[in-house]
């Protein structure tokens, strides 16, 4: 894919390498202002891992990502560890360890 002069973000021939194994390599990705993009494929084909270089959660071992440091991008991780003992009451909340005054 060709780099656009007017792309917000920029991934040229990204890749992420954890221990010996790459999860993605080569990724040539330019997304425009406005763009819509749908990132689709078998199971363990890189999705998530490209998404993420995309949004900054995960930094590149090669290559090179582009993106202005003021942007803002909103990302609903696939899988979202919440903590087992959320929700909690305000009396579960009082009675934890570091005791406060229920007034």
């Amino acid at each position: 894919m060709k780099k656009n002069a007017d792309s917000l973000i920029n991934l040229t021939n990204t890749g992420v390498c954890r221990g010996n194994r790459w999860l993605v390599r080569g990724i040539d990705l330019h997304i425009r202002a406005g763009e819509i993009v749908t990132i689709i494929g078998p199971n363990g084909a890189g999705k998530s891992t490209t998404a993420k270089l995309v949004v900054g959660a995960l930094r590149a071992d090669e290559g090179q990502v582009e993106r202005p440091t003021n942007l803002r991008v909103g990302y609903v991780p696939q899988k979202l560890h919440i903590e087992p003992t959320l929700p909690i009451t305000v009396e579960r909340f009082l009675s934890l360890p570091n005791r406060v005054n229920r007034a």
